[in-house]
């Protein structure tokens, strides 16, 4: 899970906009979920589970205008 996480944040930022588009954007949602593990913080579990739930309908636009504004994603750090 660790490395899956340094993965994802240590990509080139095209990459990161690929990976907001509404079908991969379940790589963001397991990213979610793996840094709520790793930091033990139950509502982190909780939001990210949803997020992966919902995140096909309006999730993954707020990610990818996060993440071309903000060079982030929606919701963590």
């Amino acid at each position: 899970m660790n490395k899956y996480c340094k993965w994802m944040e240590n990509n080139p930022r095209w990459l990161k906009i690929v990976f907001c588009i509404s079908f991969l954007n379940i790589t963001w949602g397991l990213y979610r979920l793996f840094d709520g593990i790793l930091r033990k913080d139950v509502l982190r579990i909780i939001l990210s589970v949803a997020w992966i739930l919902w995140s096909g309908f309006v999730g993954w636009l707020l990610d990818l205008l996060f993440m071309i504004f903000t060079d982030r994603i929606f919701w963590f750090k």
